[in-house]
């Protein structure tokens, strides 16, 4: 019991030096006072018109990354839980190194948009190309060695981890990638279409986990993760704005 409050407390005191730490960087930048900061409804009201379908899609997002394990629990058992934790743990730890590359250069291409949609279209074409890139070596890297990192890290006793990793890994990438399209969508105020596709992918995530756990146990929850965490990059696709743009940008090159 003891080691689980440690736990927790290890957790916030995480949040509140990351939080300190976010609010240093903004006020060296902008050289503001947060005790001049005030509450404003209007402004309020404004984000929160902008924002709530993100906020409710961040929630759906949230259950269908964790509806796996839930529904493993429920279906098989918790050592089964345990050994499947263990290929998610190893999947997202790659995930900071092109993660920190979109939240430090996004910036640049959002500021771009000022001055030429063209040029912030080709900025982000650019940075998607890198991400993929980069998520693709680390991907077939892990997928490659699976075998390996799970019995040096974890050892003999987590050897059923290995098949679960070889396919989770991939969610990891369709996360990433993931990731640029919301910001695209952030930035074009898509918000209603980031909702829809994170309801279809919570849905497709509970539906898949309900027929494949019981036929293909660990694995069938893998196979269902990585299904819904492609709808996101598949998704973009669909809308016709960004159908435009990749049509502009190649009108453009020729």
């Amino acid at each position: 019991e003891e080691g689980i409050i440690y736990f927790a407390l290890t957790l916030v005191v995480e949040a509140i030096i990351t939080s300190i730490w976010y609010l240093h960087i903004y006020t060296n930048h902008f050289k503001e006072n947060p005790l001049h900061w005030r509450f404003q409804l209007h402004t309020f009201k404004n984000l929160m018109k902008d924002s709530w379908p993100f906020l409710l899609a961040g929630l759906f997002a949230y259950i269908y990354a964790r509806i796996d394990q839930v529904m493993l629990q429920h279906y098989i058992d918790s050592n089964a839980v345990g050994l499947y934790d263990t290929a998610v743990k190893l999947s997202n730890m790659w995930s900071f190194f092109p993660a920190l590359i979109i939240a430090s250069l996004f910036p640049a291409i959002v500021q771009a948009k000022k001055h030429s949609r063209l040029q912030y279209i080709k900025r982000y074409t650019s940075l998607t190309g890198l991400i993929a890139f980069i998520t693709v070596g680390i991907t077939l890297f892990v997928f490659l060695t699976a075998d390996y990192l799970i019995l040096l890290i974890f050892g003999e006793q987590y050897i059923e981890s290995i098949p679960i990793l070889k396919i989770y890994i991939w969610s990891g990438a369709m996360a990433i990638m993931g990731i640029m399209v919301q910001q695209y969508l952030i930035t074009e105020n898509k918000g209603v279409f980031n909702l829809i596709l994170a309801m279809i992918g919570a849905v497709t995530n509970a539906v898949l986990n309900l027929f494949l756990i019981p036929l293909y146990g660990m694995t069938g929850a893998a196979i269902a993760t990585l299904f819904s965490y492609s709808i996101l990059p598949l998704g973009l696709l669909f809308l016709k704005q960004f159908r435009e743009d990749v049509k502009m940008v190649r009108n453009q090159n020729g």
